[in-house]
């Protein structure tokens, strides 16, 4: 079986940086996550990639050798060649186990155990927020209930046990099966006690049973002035327990742009906004208040030169976006001039003592030659 182009599983080329491939995981998991209805296998397909992409030395392993365990995959030499059997398999159960040591293969008498994945995927929450929040910092107190292992019996689900009987505490049943002058024997996890080789004889009385406990979590986000959408606040192995992992995973908060701020774009560390003014008011000049900045309250007063052109923009330095040093950025104001109705009456009316302003100006302007 060939191993999984992990790149085309995120939709990332094999140059992607890490930030790249860490965007490109969260945003399928808002997709693909069981919980938001999302396929489990799908999921641990995007999971697994993230994995390995994101470790530099797994990574530099896949991209030599091409697979994810850093060695060749294990292929039966005899398929296509007209044996119908696995022999892997076959010899596996004759012998208790394999003795090529192939992985993933029980080996010995005890109970078979489950294989565990080392750490459960992320549960990733969306943070909208708004311009005044970025700027200014905010702390949010983030409730919600989580299952942990009964620490009465440790996730068991009960305080005492029996080996099964079916498998004689093995974990696994065998079944015989002829063909010919061949016996071949396959195994497979007993049915009665789910591999595990002991049933309970006493449910645990913390958790009757259900081997976790429901748990309220409160964790604190504190945004800090000068973060940006697209940012992600981590907090380790504070989701649920999970038999099938190791590690409980991590809650993750994608930092988002919210609703409110029409008018008002960012750039990075700048801010872009547009200001109207009349024919007048770009003629001769005028002041103006920007509502609407995340840092003035009560509104910056934006001051705009005699003669200003439509579509021309002013340029504010330390009046854009906060930095994580604190130093601002730049605000960028587009003037939109509006010639009203009113404007243009008086234009019309006063139109041979405007161009007789304008031409004494430009004559004044102009230089007489000098005698040779």
């Amino acid at each position: 079986m060939a191993e999984k182009d992990l790149y085309g599983v995120l939709g990332v080329q094999k140059n992607a940086e890490t930030n790249e491939i860490r965007k490109a995981f969260l945003k399928l998991s808002k997709i693909h996550h069981p919980d938001k209805g999302g396929d489990p296998e799908k999921f641990k397909e995007i999971q697994e990639a993230h994995e390995v992409l994101t470790d530099d030395q797994k990574r530099q392993v896949y991209d030599m050798t091409g697979s994810v365990n850093g060695e060749p995959n294990h292929q039966n030499p005899f398929q296509g060649h007209g044996v119908p059997f696995d022999l892997g398999s076959m010899f596996g159960g004759m012998f208790g186990g394999s003795p090529f040591g192939m992985p993933g293969m029980h080996q010995g008498q005890g109970p078979r155990q489950r294989m565990r994945r080392p750490k459960a995927p992320p549960k990733v929450h969306e943070l909208p927020l708004r311009l005044f929040d970025y700027y200014h910092g905010r702390v949010f107190q983030v409730k919600f209930d989580r299952q942990k292992f009964c620490e009465t019996c440790k996730g068991e689900g009960a305080t005492s046990f029996q080996s099964c009987i079916p498998c004689q505490g093995r974990g696994i049943q065998r079944q015989v099966i002829q063909m010919g002058p061949i016996s071949m024997v396959n195994e497979g996890p007993c049915g009665e006690c789910q591999g595990q080789g002991k049933r309970p004889t006493a449910p645990c009385s913390g958790c009757s049973g259900s081997k976790f406990k429901n748990q309220e979590k409160s964790l604190e986000v504190r945004i800090k002035p000068g973060m940006k959408p697209g940012e992600v606040l981590v907090f380790p192995n504070e989701c649920s327990d999970d038999h099938n992992y190791d590690e409980p995973g991590d809650v993750h908060f994608l930092l988002q742009e919210a609703s409110g701020d029409e008018g008002w774009i960012r750039k990075g560390d700048d801010l872009e906004t547009n200001i109207t003014i009349s024919f007048v008011e770009s003629l001769l000049g005028c002041s103006k208040q920007l509502k609407g900045h995340p840092g003035y309250t009560d509104g910056l007063t934006l001051t705009i030169p005699p003669v200003s052109l439509n579509l021309e923009v002013l340029k504010m330095m330390e009046k854009g976006m906060i930095r994580k040093d604190g130093t601002l950025g730049v605000l960028f104001c587009k003037i939109q001039v509006i010639v009203e109705g009113k404007d243009r009456d008086v234009v019309m009316r006063n139109q041979p003592l405007l161009e007789a302003i304008f031409n004494s100006g430009s004559k004044g302007q102009e230089q007489t030659p000098k005698d040779s």
